[in-house]
């Protein structure tokens, strides 16, 4: 059975935040100035080629740091989304120039997925990622902002994964309960953009790709994501 691939919409950590009364922009993470808002609401679904996630998550920001928490489901490309996510982010916001339109931001996230499980199998999956991200925010008209951003750091997952009903392996022993858990640690790097349509209202699409042993089939792929922010009124 192939491991599915890791969660990467983000996000672990309950975060407390200090200070949030004066508001940023989000432009590393392609996201526009939450204009009277410190709270976000945004949903998001992502593929690769064997598999499929979709995640809620509620996050705060403040004028120099940020995160949140996720919960969501993953399956695989063909199979119903059974397998719960759940995990957090956390991160700081550093403006680059006096303007304050470009961002630096080093971000911390995780994220455990238990499933997908078949009839026979079972598999748990723990993720964790440092990296950098970097954005600029581009006023269009009247309220719209464009927002490119990209990101680059480095990952590492824990699989673990066992057999529920009899089976053979390899060498032909039996594979009933037997478990096993696989390690890998890779780089990866996305882009993307948002489009901040209202005060309220954002779409941010996302393109990633692993770097390193990590992108062959079976394993960790390119990712596609959609993204739907709200900013939620104090």
């Amino acid at each position: 059975m192939p491991l599915h691939p890791v969660t990467r919409i983000v996000p672990v950590v309950a975060l407390l935040l200090v200070g949030a009364n004066a508001l940023e922009a989000q432009a590393c993470l392609g996201l526009g100035t939450p204009a009277a808002s410190s709270r976000l609401l945004s949903t998001t679904a992502s593929g690769t080629d064997i598999g499929r996630t979709v995640t809620a998550r509620y996050g705060l920001t403040g004028e120099r740091l940020f995160g949140g928490v996720h919960l969501g489901a993953a399956g695989g490309k063909f199979v119903r989304l059974d397998a719960p996510v759940v995990g957090g982010d956390i991160g700081a916001i550093i403006p680059v120039g006096s303007s304050g339109a470009t961002q630096l931001c080093p971000t911390l996230q995780t994220s455990f997925q238990n499933g997908p499980q078949s009839s026979s199998s079972v598999q748990n999956q723990l993720a964790t990622s440092l990296g950098l991200s970097l954005g600029r925010s581009y006023k269009l008209t009247g309220k719209v902002q464009f927002i490119p951003f990209v990101q680059g750091g480095v990952q590492y997952v824990r699989q673990r994964y066992g057999f529920t009903s009899l089976g053979v392996g390899q060498n032909g022993e039996a594979l009933l309960g037997a478990w096993g858990h696989h390690n890998t640690v890779f780089g990866e790097m996305a882009a993307g953009f948002g489009l901040k349509l209202n005060e309220r209202l954002t779409l941010t699409p996302r393109y990633s790709l692993p770097i390193g042993q990590a992108n062959r089939p079976g394993m960790y792929q390119q990712n596609y994501s959609l993204g739907v922010t709200f900013g939620i009124p104090r």
